[in-house]
This record gives C-alpha cells, sequence and structure tokens, in this order.
C-alpha cells in the first residue's frame, strides 16, 4: 500500500507544479480576435489561424468569425484556406484582425458544368472549355455575345452589324450544314434559352460543350455544339449582398469610307461621257464651279451614349439561398434614330425541406425594345444611299423639306437623312424563361430529380411609312404594317443520379426522360392610305387602302431518353459513355427517332508512378472522343406536301363558257416522307497539361466532323408544274481542324498576372450534294448575278466568278489578246477595260470560266488576353484576329465604277486614262460594253484583321475606406472596345458575319451592313 499512496502524493504534487508554472504563461497570453471574408465580402467558414511559432490554433466559424489566444512568443498569425492564398500578419500592438482572403488561381480544382450535371476538369475527358465569365464584366457590350469572339479556342463568333443591338453568329468546329449552325443554348437547364438575356454580371458559370462526347447528352440538339450558361445563385449561411454595377458611355463610328468631292465627281461624270461619245450632263459642265454642300457620312452617323445599370441581391439561410438581379441598358445606335433599350430580371433560389428534399426556381423576365433601320441591300439599303448620295445636294430645301434628286441624273436615290429621321420601326419583345425542380436523396449517393421549364416569347413589331414626295425615289403612299408572334415552349425532365466512390474506383451515373413541345403563332396585317400621319392616327383602321392580312401556325414535340455513365480508376484512367435517343414529330413515322451515342476515355499520365520523377510536370492528360449527334432544325412539316392560294397560280374558271377566276389551291411542296435527320459524327484528340507548378497550363485538340444526309432542294423537275422545291436529304460536308490554348499565370507578392492565348485552324469541305450533285447558288447580287457557290470539293458558299488578268494597257494589248484561232477574246473591250481569263483554256471566254476565287472560311482565329493586378490596380487588355479569310466587297460594284449615278470612292480617281495606263481601276464608262461590273476577284478581298477588343483599367478603394463608409468593395475602371483594328480591307469593318439574305450560303459578303463602332465608357462596381 505504501508505494502506492507514495505514487499518488507524488502524481498530485507534480499536477500541482504544472499548475503554478502555467499561472505566468496565462498572464502572458494575447486575445486576438476578428473575422475572415473572401474578396466579395462573404464569410468564409472553417478558415485555419495559427500562431506563428506556437501550437496555438483555432477556425472560423459559420459567420467566419474568431478568437485565439496566442503566447507571449507568438509575434504573428496565418490565415489559411484551401483554393486561396494564405496571408500571415504582425499581431503587435492589434487586438482585432480582419482578413480578406483571395483566390490562388495556382491550386484551384476547377469544376466544370456539364450536361445535366458537373465534374472536376481533372475528371473530364472530352473536349469542354470554360469561359473566364470575369473578364467580360467590364465589357459595354449590347449583349454577351458580342463580347466572346475570339476568346475560345474553337469557338468563332461574328458581330453581325454594329447597331445597338446587333445579332451575332457562333460556329463551334465550323460551318457543318448547308442549314442551322447555331448552337444549342441553355442556360439554368433552359433548353434553347435566349443568350441575349442574360447579364455578364448575372453568369456564374458558361462552358461550351465543343465535341460529341460532351454534347451528345443534348442528342439532336446538340450538332453544332452546346453553350452552358449557370447563373449565380447564393450559398447557405451567406450574409445578405447587395452588388450594384454601372457604366456610362459613348461610342463613334470607326471608320469613315473615302468619297469623291463635287468638282472630282463632276470631272469623272464628264470623262465618262467623252469616253463614250454621249452627250455631257449640263449640271457638271463646269466641275471647277460644283461646291461640297453636304457630308452624308457625317449627317447620318453621331456619337451615341450607352449605359447599363445592374444591381443584385445575394444570401442565404441555414436551410435556403437566393439571387435577385436587376439590369436596364439604354444604347442609343451610332446611326440616327436608332437604339435599343432592355431591361431583365432574375430571381434564382434553392431551399431544403429536411435532409432528403431540396426544391427550387430559375426565372427570367426581359423586355427589350429597339428601332432599327435596313443598311444592308443591293439597291435600298440605307448605307447605300448614303454613300451614294451627292455632296452638291443639301438636306433640307428653304422651306424645311428634304431636298431631293432627279432620277434622270442621279439614279434611284431617296434622303438619306429623310430615310433615318422617318424611320418609325418600333419593335417590343418579351420573354419568359423559368425552370422549377424538385430533388430527393433517395439513399446517399442515389437521388432523383424532376424538372420543368417554361419559355414564351411574345414578339410584337410596327412599321409606318410616311409620304416621301421628293423626286428621285417619291413614295407618294404612306402605309402602316403590324406583325405578332407568339411562341410557348414547355419541357418536363425526370432524372435518377448515382454517385459513388469505393476503394479506387469512382461511378458517376445518370439516366432520364425529357418531353417538350413547342408552338408558335403569328399574324400579320398592314393597310395604305393614311389621311394623316400623326402617331394617333397611326392603326390600321385610319387606313382606306390595300388590307393584307395573313397568319401562321406551328407546333412540333420531342420526346427522349438519356443516358450517362462516367468511370475513374484510381484518378488516372477515365471512361465516359453517353447515350441519347430522340423522337420528333418533324419527321414521319419510320423516320421520327434517331440515336446519339458517344464515348470518351482520359489517361491521366502523371498520376503514373513511372512519371512522379518529373517534377516540372503536375498534370498531363491524353483524351479521346468518338460520338453521334443530330440535326433537326427544319420546319414543324417539312415532310408533308403543302398548298398553296397565292396569285395568279392558285386561281381557276369553273364550268363552260364562263371567264370567272375562283380561288382556289394548287400544290406548293411535294411530299417527302423518307425526310429523316441530319446526323453528324465527329472524333477528338486531345492532350491537357499543367507545368511548373500550375503555371503553365496548355490544351491542345485536333478533331474530324463530317455531316450526312444534310436538308437541301434540288430543282423539282419541270414535269410537276408550278411547284416548290422539295427538300431532301442529299449532301454531306467534313470539317476538320485544329485548336490551341496556352496561358501562363502567377503571383508575386502583391502582383499577378495571367496570359493567354488561343488559336484554331478551319477546313471545310463539301464532299457530296446527292445523286444530282448540282452546285447550289447563294442569293443573286443586284438581281443578275450568283456571287457564291456551293458545289462538291469546295467549301460552303464559296465566291464565283471570273479571274482578272489586269487592265488593257492599249489598244494593241486588245488586239493582242486572241485564242488559237486568232478570234479575239473580248471583242467589246477597249483601253482601260479588265482582261478576263480563260480559265478552262477552250478559247472562249464565257461563264464556263468562272472559278472558285476564294472563300469566307479563315485559315485560323486567335485572341490574346492580359490580365495584370497589382495591389488594387487591375488591367485587362484582350486582342481578337481572324488570319485568311475572303470578303466579297459588294458595295464596290455601286461605288468603284462608273455607271450609275452615283458618287463613287474615291479610289476611282486612280482609274485608267491614257495618262495613267497602269492602273488598277477600270477607265470611266457609262455604257460599260466589256461589263466590267461582272462577278470577279476585282471585288475580292482580303478579310485577315487584327483588332483590340477590349481594354479596361480599374482601381478598388482599400478596404480600410471602404468599411468606414459601410461597403465592402468600390472599385472603378474606365474601358474601351474596337480601339483600332488593323486590316487591309477597305469597307468599314471586316467582321460582315452571316448575311442574313443568305445565312452560310452567302458569308462575308458586305452589302453594306450597319457599320461597326467603338466605344470608351465608365464604370463603377460597388459591395454593400
Amino acid at each position: 500500500m505504501k508505494p502506492t499512496c507514495q505514487s499518488k502524493y507524488s502524481a498530485i504534487i507534480l499536477f500541482a507544479i504544472c499548475l503554478i508554472m502555467e499561472i505566468p504563461l496565462w498572464a502572458q497570453q494575447k486575445a486576438i480576435q476578428g473575422s475572415v471574408k473572401d474578396m466579395e465580402g462573404n464569410p468564409m467558414p472553417g478558415v485555419t489561424i495559427m500562431a506563428d511559432g506556437t501550437n496555438a490554433g483555432t477556425i472560423t466559424n459559420t459567420d467566419g468569425k474568431y478568437s485565439i489566444n496566442v503566447p507571449e512568443k507568438g509575434k504573428s498569425l496565418t490565415f489559411s484556406f484551401l483554393g486561396y492564398i494564405s496571408q500571415t500578419l504582425d499581431i503587435t500592438g492589434k487586438q482585432t484582425i480582419n482578413v480578406f482572403l483571395k483566390e490562388d488561381l495556382m491550386k484551384i480544382e476547377e469544376v466544370v458544368v456539364i450536361g445535366y450535371g458537373q465534374q472536376k476538369k481533372s475528371d473530364l475527358s472530352g473536349a469542354i472549355v470554360n469561359v473566364g465569365v470575369d473578364k467580360l464584366e467590364d465589357v459595354a457590350s449590347p449583349n454577351l455575345v458580342s463580347a466572346l469572339g475570339g476568346r475560345l479556342a474553337g469557338v468563332y463568333v461574328q458581330q453581325n452589324g454594329g447597331g445597338p443591338n446587333p445579332t451575332t453568329s457562333i460556329r463551334i468546329r465550323g460551318t457543318g450544314t448547308l442549314n442551322d449552325n447555331n448552337p444549342l443554348i441553355v442556360i439554368d437547364d433552359i433548353i434553347g434559352a435566349d443568350l441575349e438575356s442574360v447579364n455578364p454580371s448575372d453568369i456564374e458559370t458558361m462552358t461550351v460543350l465543343k465535341d460529341a462526347s460532351a454534347a451528345a447528352i443534348y442528342g439532336s440538339r446538340a450538332a453544332s455544339g452546346v453553350v452552358l450558361i449557370k447563373t449565380k445563385r447564393g450559398r447557405s449561411g451567406m450574409r445578405p449582398t447587395v452588388k450594384f454595377d454601372a457604366y456610362y458611355g459613348f461610342s463613334t463610328r470607326s471608320k469613315k469610307l473615302d468619297m469623291l468631292s463635287a468638282s472630282q465627281l463632276a470631272t469623272i461624270y464628264n470623262e465618262a461621257s467623252d469616253n463614250d461619245n454621249t452627250p455631257k450632263l449640263e449640271e457638271f459642265a463646269n466641275p471647277s464651279a460644283m461646291k461640297d454642300v453636304t457630308d452624308w457620312q457625317d449627317e447620318v452617323f453621331r456619337t451615341a451614349s450607352m449605359q447599363s445599370y445592374n444591381v443584385s441581391l445575394t444570401g442565404g439561410g441555414e436551410n435556403n439561398n437566393y439571387n435577385l438581379g436587376f439590369t436596364a441598358q439604354d444604347n442609343d445606335g451610332i446611326l440616327r434614330n436608332t437604339y435599343n433599350k432592355r431591361y431583365t430580371l432574375r430571381i434564382n433560389s434553392d431551399y431544403k425541406l429536411g435532409k432528403k428534399f431540396k426544391f427550387g426556381e430559375s426565372i427570367n423576365l426581359s423586355f427589350k425594345q429597339r428601332r432599327g433601320v435596313d443598311t444592308r441591300g443591293d439597291n435600298v439599303g440605307a448605307m447605300i444611299q448614303t454613300l451614294a448620295y451627292h455632296p452638291d445636294v443639301p438636306i433640307y430645301n428653304e422651306d424645311g423639306t428634304y431636298h431631293g434628286v432627279f432620277s434622270s441624273n442621279y439614279g434611284d436615290l431617296r434622303n438619306p437623312v429623310g430615310i433615318f429621321e422617318r424611320n418609325t420601326q418600333r419593335n417590343r419583345f418579351f420573354q419568359l424563361e423559368g425552370n422549377a425542380y424538385l430533388q430527393y436523396e433517395i439513399l446517399p449517393g442515389f437521388s432523383a430529380k424532376i424538372s420543368g421549364s417554361l419559355k414564351v416569347i411574345d414578339n410584337d413589331t410596327k412599321t409606318f411609312s410616311v409620304k416621301e414626295p421628293e423626286p428621285g425615289k417619291p413614295n407618294l403612299v404612306n402605309g402602316l404594317t403590324m406583325f405578332r408572334a407568339m411562341n410557348i415552349g414547355w419541357i418536363g425532365e425526370g432524372f435518377l443520379y448515382y454517385d459513388k466512390s469505393f476503394q479506387q474506383h469512382k461511378i458517376n451515373a445518370m439516366m432520364g426522360f425529357s418531353a417538350m413541345k413547342n408552338t408558335g403563332e403569328d399574324l400579320s396585317a398592314s393597310k395604305s392610305g393614311f389621311d394623316f400621319e400623326y402617331p394617333t392616327f397611326q392603326y390600321l383602321n385610319a387606313g382606306t387602302l390595300n388590307p393584307v392580312c395573313y397568319g401562321g401556325y406551328g407546333e412540333d414535340g420531342l420526346v427522349s431518353g438519356l443516358l450517362r455513365l462516367n468511370y475513374s480508376y484510381a484518378d488516372k484512367y477515365i471512361v465516359s459513355l453517353n447515350m441519347r435517343a430522340d423522337g420528333s414529330s418533324k419527321f414521319a413515322k419510320g423516320n421520327r427517332w434517331g440515336y446519339f451515342p458517344s464515348f470518351s476515355a482520359a489517361w491521366r499520365m502523371t498520376q503514373e508512378k513511372f512519371m512522379n520523377h518529373i517534377s516540372w510536370l503536375d498534370d498531363l492528360k491524353l483524351r479521346v472522343s468518338y460520338g453521334s449527334l443530330g440535326n433537326q432544325s427544319v420546319a414543324s412539316y417539312a415532310y408533308m406536301a403543302t398548298y398553296t392560294t397565292s396569285l395568279p397560280d392558285g386561281r381557276y374558271t369553273f364550268g363552260p363558257g364562263t371567264q370567272t377566276l375562283y380561288q382556289g389551291y394548287y400544290a406548293g411542296v411535294m411530299a417527302n416522307p423518307d425526310l429523316k435527320w441530319e446526323t453528324t459524327t465527329q472524333a477528338n484528340v486531345g492532350i491537357d497539361a499543367a507545368l511548373f507548378k500550375n503555371k503553365l497550363l496548355l490544351t491542345l485538340d485536333y478533331y474530324d466532323k463530317r455531316t450526312k444526309d444534310i436538308l437541301i432542294n434540288p430543282p423539282a423537275l419541270g414535269a410537276y408544274g408550278s411547284i416548290g422545291n422539295q427538300l431532301i436529304n442529299g449532301a454531306t460536308v467534313h470539317n476538320k481542324g485544329f485548336e490551341a490554348t496556352i496561358t501562363y499565370r502567377d503571383q508575386i507578392r502583391d502582383f499577378s498576372y495571367d496570359v493567354s492565348f488561343n488559336i484554331s485552324s478551319y477546313k471545310n469541305k463539301v464532299t457530296s450534294l446527292g445523286n444530282d450533285a448540282q452546285p447550289i447558288y447563294g442569293p443573286k447580287f443586284r438581281d443578275a448575278y450568283s456571287i457564291t457557290r456551293t458545289d462538291v470539293g469546295h467549301p460552303i458558299g464559296y465566291f464565283y466568278g471570273y479571274k482578272t488578268n489586269g487592265i488593257f494597257k492599249s489598244e494593241e494589248e486588245v488586239k493582242a489578246y486572241t485564242n488559237s484561232k486568232g478570234e479575239l477574246y473580248q471583242p467589246l473591250a477597249k483601253p482601260g477595260d479588265f482582261r478576263y481569263a480563260d480559265t478552262n483554256n477552250d478559247g472562249v471566254l464565257d461563264s464556263d470560266d468562272r472559278i472558285n476565287l476564294g472563300d469566307a472560311v479563315p485559315d485560323f482565329c486567335y485572341g490574346l488576353n492580359l490580365d495584370l493586378e497589382y495591389k488594387n490596380f487591375d488591367l485587362n487588355v484582350f486582342m481578337q484576329g481572324v488570319q485568311g479569310t475572303q470578303i466579297w466587297n459588294a458595295i464596290r460594284y455601286t461605288f468603284g465604277f462608273t455607271g450609275l449615278k452615283y458618287n463613287y470612292f474615291s479610289e476611282i480617281m486612280d482609274r485608267w486614262t491614257p495618262d495613267n495606263v497602269n492602273a488598277t481601276v477600270p477607265r470611266a464608262t457609262w455604257m460599260d460594253p466589256n461589263n466590267n461590273k461582272r462577278p470577279s476577284d476585282y471585288y475580292l478581298e482580303n478579310g485577315s484583321y487584327l483588332r483590340m477588343k477590349n481594354i479596361s483599367l480599374g482601381y478598388t478603394i482599400p478596404k480600410v475606406l471602404t468599411r468606414k463608409i459601410g461597403l465592402e468593395k468600390i472599385r472603378f475602371y474606365v474601358s474601351a472596345q474596337n480601339l483600332f483594328t488593323i486590316t487591309s480591307y477597305s469597307g468599314y469593318d471586316p467582321e460582315l458575319g452571316i448575311d442574313t439574305i443568305g445565312a452560310d450560303l452567302e458569308s462575308n459578303v458586305d452589302r453594306g451592313q450597319y457599320p461597326q463602332s467603338k466605344s470608351y465608357s465608365f464604370g463603377v462596381n460597388l459591395v454593400f
């Protein structure tokens, strides 16, 4: 017993001694408290705080707050959190330390949104790219799509004009069909959503699915790729945060075309008359007396204002989160009397009901009102009229009416200022997009989800054309046209999800069902002969002449089953299988179902033991994929026969001896019950690499994309009578290309930078046009020539015309240009006319000598983005370029030659004359017996360009100052868009986009589009 008691007493004494020794240590400890937030001001729970040189430590609570007792020897605290840059702060003389942690781009494991789910980037095996949406928030752009051009490898974005609300064309990995090449847009699980309805500051993530394995889960709607967007949502436990973003700026024209002065124009007119031996126009007899009165480009262009305001409220409680955002945007166009106003309201929320249920919704309301003007056109487009008008003509007469010109001398023209000031076209566009879901966790890792989406579009257009009495092109009858269209679409979907990891295996599976239906109805009515033109009289009942009314209705449906299986072993062997079956009402029974499988695999080589010794290589992944996609973008009843009542073919006589015509029906288009899906198969090989501690990132891809059974309209046989061309499956198209993205980023104390460069190459070729293999011609220019053609062995919509071999310098050269028989190739030619090549060497110069002169498909596109941050300053520079594309300068037809009595480009001053025989511009002539205006390579120009797309400089007020006035963040910035463009193209702008007249069959044809503008803006970002 004695030893035991002795041991007990010894333990008590030892504990007492230790307790006494700790007393002075307690007295020497220091209490520190504070909070930790991210750079947006959101609390960060779970942040580790350690007192350096001691074992003292703690973590922040759910509100991001902490308190810690630091021993005397502790001089600093280190704050650390996964994916954020650690901070070490001196605590001398401090009792409260509040910290803001910044994301560490070197260490974040990026999560990528995919179709109906999400994955870690390291687990991806398909060609998927994320868009850095934070780089778009400072871009003062009329819509999101306009700001995307050049930012992504394999994604070719063109703005179709520079108006206040321009349309844009997006081509992912080339032009795969002769029909609809637009990608599928999915916003917050709303399939077929509108990209114009989302504001850049509302976006959380934006992902582009480029290859078949990634896009196959969307089946028949994904042949041209998929753009996925998730908008911002709150987080559980997040305090209410208010953000306000605004900018104000102005835009101006980026270029002015050089036109002739009045005296120069008179000189050209007189010379043309002399060359043709025709009388001179009396009013141009004395060129030196001609005076410039109006610069029409200066009159129709203006400096236009632009402004945008966005406010959002984001937060969350223990079992819910929310985000509400409102945007108002008002942009004036750089052309008179054009504008676009846009208002959007977005509501996102999620709720937890117990431990198993979760439900939520995403709602977007948008309203747009705009006024535009038709600037494109061979004869009547507003830009054609502006350039054509003579500089010696005033805008107004002395009585204030618009001045006109006489068509006998000047051509068929309208006063350009009058065109814009009289423009009353008004378009109102209302859209509702909504999605709601309910999710239930059946077992850990096994859940079910149902969702429903609704999309409603109401489009209302009103156009009143006033009387235009001035000579030139008088319009003595006014008129009103009203158009209204309503489209409603709904989608119902159900899914089962399985996500499980065990040992070194990870399995992620999804299966689901989808059903959707779309209906559309439109109505158009017009009348003319209005006694009064006041706005209060601009309604249909006030018209007295020519009542016309027509409408239409259509509906289609799609039912689908889908399946996905992702498997990963040891984080180095990755396999993904996708399958979707679609049944569409757009095809006849027997052809309604399409099946779209895909496969992809990846090997993360750096996870292998034999790669461990390569310290500078952080990640290396090889990817392969193959899959099938569909395209059902055809009219709802394309496989059916149609009938029409249009005059005069729809009238007939009834009964013997009568001449009375009765309204009837006749065949419009023959039925084709064999019509089926267009099908695209695509193979992809890719590499993802990260080097030097994730500072250098590299992605390389090569793809081969083939589309078959493309819908075409071959000419109908004459035996069928007056009937439209039947739609059949006939063409095939082959696209292939290479894509590369390289990024280098680093952080050096207060300085961080990110440099990213991407480049994409494209090759496009038509490999079949069906059994007849007849070429497809694009729309005619001035109702005379088709300037594009689609044929086997060539790209879609290549430029088709004659090849010139210079200009005849003398009469001797004209006579010397003969075939082997000594016959003149161009018997009507004179010195100063074009010499055309006999390309087929048959000894005759005719239409068979037209050849492929070039095409709009670029050799490659590229983009360069630079982000710099130093302390509170940030700088973004983005440049975009296109190389190897060709442009058909159609307006050169009108202003690069004499013929029509318009004004001309100043380049015509370098025309051929006996004293300027080495000229590149033909001689002046009204008659043009050599037909110098025929489609030729003279119209073709290099469309390559390099553009300073965006540059912005920002400054964030230090936190110590903003917190004094109750704000978490104040940032000011200035930015400029389209600051300069380096190009040899002579027109307004080389970025032409897809001409609405001929779509992809006539791309890069400049018919006088709304010119691009350059803009400057000042903005502010506030966080409360």
